[in-house]
C-alpha cells in the first residue's frame, strides 16, 4: 500500500475506533444513510459489480437492487 494510503487509513481507524460498536451501528446505518437502502449506494455497488465481474451478475443484481428500493419507499 502507498505510504500516504497506510497513513490516512490509519488515521480514519483511529478516529472511528473512539466511539463504541452500538454508537456506530446506530450513526452509520440509520435513515436515509443507511446504504442496504440508499439509492447511491446500491447504484454505487452496481457500478462496481459491473465494473470487476461485467454482466455476470447482472440478472441477481437487478432482482436485488429493485427488492431494496421497493423496500426504501415504505420508509
Amino acid at each position: 500500500m502507498h505510504k500516504d494510503l497506510a497513513l490516512e487509513s490509519k488515521r480514519l481507524r483511529a478516529a472511528w475506533m473512539k466511539y463504541d460498536a452500538d454508537h456506530l451501528d446506530r450513526y452509520l446505518v440509520s435513515d436515509l444513510e443507511d446504504p442496504r437502502i440508499n439509492l447511491q449506494s446500491i447504484l454505487t455497488r452496481s457500478f462496481l459489480i459491473d465494473a470487476v465481474f461485467g454482466g455476470e451478475f447482472t440478472r441477481l443484481k437487478y432482482n436485488t437492487n429493485c427488492d431494496k428500493l421497493a423496500c426504501s419507499k415504505g420508509r
